[in-house]
């Protein structure tokens, strides 16, 4: 699993320098100062992804250490099925980044605004439909997908983790404008203040819960 990106990206790479040999990168293009800005934009995002990734998978930890293993795996279930939807629209977001790069460094600020609308709504739309298919149905689906011996997750569960992932979903497409924008700061501040916020209003809830 964690082989195949790489592989992937260093097939990607020998397909294209194999036809564009003039843009092969040679020592004698490197730069101090443009190593210095690119370390630096790296960083940021560096640092956005550990802070983003602690904020959301920080749920099976507060679940274990106060409900117990048993609330975690009926947690783990609807979650996965949501977060799935989630990721799914996130990487079809993704090329926008470029894409966007390349219109805002054409002055082209009317297509991604326009691109950006769009894709918000489609965003919360292809999470927000199967979401509610399971908010509804969540007894019957979740029964036959995990069997009879196994209690279905309750639909607020499924409900609130619905409602998460269709604010994310629709936030993405902002995001690609932003990381297209060089804007780097806003997110890295935004996920610091969620992850302050949200870890120990989770112990909170589930310690009134428990």
């Amino acid at each position: 699993v964690a082989a195949g990106p790489i592989i992937a990206n260093l097939a990607n790479s020998w397909w294209f320098f194999a036809r564009n040999p003039d843009l092969f990168p040679r020592p004698v293009d490197a730069d101090r100062a443009t190593a210095r800005t690119m370390f630096g934009l790296g960083g940021q995002f560096f640092l956005m992804s550990v802070m983003s990734s602690l904020a959301l998978n920080a749920d099976n930890l507060v679940i274990a250490h106060t409900l117990g293993l048993k609330a975690v795996a009926a947690y783990s279930v609807p979650y996965r099925a949501m977060n799935a939807l989630g990721l799914l629209v996130t990487l079809l977001n993704l090329p926008l980044w470029p894409a966007n790069g390349e219109a805002i460094a054409q002055g082209d600020l009317r297509w991604v605004r326009h691109i950006t609308r769009r894709m918000t709504v489609l965003s919360a739309a292809a999470v927000l439909a199967p979401g509610v298919v399971l908010v509804i149905g969540s007894g019957p689906i979740f029964s036959l997908w995990l069997g009879a011996a196994h209690a279905p997750p309750p639909p607020m569960l499924v409900a609130l983790l619905t409602v998460w992932w269709v604010s994310v979903s629709a936030a993405s497409p902002r995001f690609m404008v932003q990381d297209a924008l060089v804007l780097g700061r806003p997110q890295p501040h935004g996920w610091a203040l969620i992850l302050l916020l949200s870890v120990p209003l989770k112990v909170l809830v589930a310690l009134s819960l428990w």
